[in-house]
């Protein structure tokens, strides 16, 4: 017997009147006289608004589209961060304004592009971007050639790796102002390090929801996991299906923690001293006068692939964490730990990039994306250290094309000879033995004293 679709469409209908009246909708809160006021206020600004800024899904809001006769009218829209933007989303803004005349798409596609959570979405190119469907029909994008924002010790091998040479590094960048900030807030060894952090392991985080960056698709080579912070890790994925893994690494998080303090301990002896603090060289003058302008604070970033690091760091910045001062904006501190994805579009003075994996299988994860490492090598204006387990990450042709540039400057060190680690890094050594000793079944075989168990309390003879 044929299915008749009017008759579908009205048992449809039906159902739905018949949830409407179940759920009371009629007698949920309108929105009060005071919503509605701002809300036409801020219809009053945008219809007789010249330039409008906004995010894209906004442009489908209440307030961009309206009645027909009083909706916002674009001619020429610029998109930003546009290689992240996904096709579909790219569509309010067409759908909305079918008139325009301009429409400029920024972005850089040899950086993350869109978060899409679904590997089956992914499997059906969900994620491609506008940006990148253009790029693939022949359209050549129009490069913005020139860097303000890294030192050119910091710029030196993404410039090369990812844009073939063709970006150069701004004056900003090249002048007095930029020479010698590194120094001056404690990066002795200049605006550029990767430190071996060799003594590092890296441990596996397990979680039920989707909420870590790898699949748990079943146990890795070095065993399963026990789902717990403190497993060591293995080259491959672990734990239940339907949940994932995430990495953290304790050596690592100690040190990047350490770096912290060493970069805010100085900017604040820096401002103690006042912008005359040049030791008698030049630069060194004009990078701190550049540094103590009236307003001026310092921002410090703690990056890393992994969720369970940003976590295992976060606890050791402590007080850090609110920042010091009023906020970095008026001469304050401000301090983030956050993941590299989420990184994405920002920048900071000071940057501290971890990259937890230590293994002895040279298993990099999804560190091994070229285009996670241009968005985490890229962030730092003025100083730039990168905390890695050397020895692992050599063996992915990418990082070892990263460390055989850093080792040809001079520019790779062992974090077991900088003497202001050695606490940091004892630390984590001493916590791994007292941890090690709680396992070990003869703990008390040595001891001048028994212990026995009895019905009532734990007796020591």
């Amino acid at each position: 017997m044929g299915v008749s679709l009017e008759g579908t469409v009205r048992r449809v209908l039906a159902a739905l009147a018949r949830v409407k009246s179940a759920l009371h909708l009629d007698d949920l809160p309108r929105h009060s006289e005071r919503e509605v006021r701002i809300s036409l206020l801020g219809k009053y600004c945008v219809d007789r608004a010249r330039i409008v800024f906004c995010t894209v899904s906004a442009v489908g809001s209440f307030l961009l589209s309206g009645p027909s006769n009083t909706s916002y009218r674009a001619s020429a829209v610029i998109v930003d961060e546009a290689a992240q933007l996904v096709e579909a989303e790219l569509a309010i803004v067409l759908a909305r304004w079918p008139d325009l005349r301009l429409l400029v798409l920024v972005g850089d596609p040899q950086q993350l592009p869109s978060t899409v959570l679904s590997q089956g979405a992914k499997d059906r190119g969900y994620d491609r971007s506008a940006f990148e469907r253009l790029q693939s029909c022949g359209r050549t994008p129009v490069l913005l050639d020139t860097q303000y924002r890294m030192h050119p010790a910091i710029s030196s091998w993404p410039r090369v790796k990812f844009y073939e040479s063709r970006v150069r590094d701004g004056p900003n960048v090249q002048g007095n102002s930029y020479d010698g900030v590194a120094k001056l807030l404690g990066l002795h060894w200049g605006p550029y390090l990767v430190l071996d952090v060799s003594a590092g392991r890296e441990e596996r985080e397990q979680y039920d929801d989707d909420s870590g960056e790898e699949p748990s698709s079943g146990p890795s080579r070095a065993g399963p996991s026990s789902g717990r912070r403190g497993s060591p890790g293995g080259g491959g994925r672990g734990g239940r299906r339907g949940g994932s893994t995430s990495w953290c690494n304790m050596h690592e998080a100690a040190v990047a923690a350490a770096l912290v303090r060493q970069v805010v301990d100085a900017w604040g002896r820096l401002r103690a001293a006042g912008s005359g603090d040049g030791g008698g060289d030049a630069d060194k003058g004009v990078a701190a006068r550049m540094l103590l302008q009236p307003g001026r604070g310092l921002s410090i970033g703690v990056i890393t692939p992994y969720r369970a690091q940003v976590e295992a760091i976060t606890p050791r910045l402590g007080g850090l964490m609110s920042g010091r001062g009023s906020g970095a904006g008026v001469g304050g501190v401000s301090v983030a730990v956050r993941s590299v994805d989420g990184f994405q579009g920002q920048e900071k003075d000071v940057i501290v990039l971890s990259m937890v994996r230590a293994n002895p299988f040279g298993a990099v994860g999804f560190t091994a994306d070229p285009r996670r490492l241009n968005v985490a090598a890229t962030r730092a204006r003025h100083g730039l250290v990168v905390l890695l387990h050397a020895a692992t990450m050599r063996k992915n042709p990418l990082w070892a094309s990263f460390l055989g540039d850093a080792q040809s400057r001079g520019l790779l060190l062992s974090a077991d000879e900088q003497l202001c680690l050695h606490r940091a890094i004892n630390s984590v050594a001493q916590e791994a033995r007292r941890r090690a000793d709680l396992m070990t079944r003869d703990l008390w075989s040595n001891q001048p004293w028994k212990v026995r168990r009895s019905a009532g309390p734990l007796a020591v003879l």
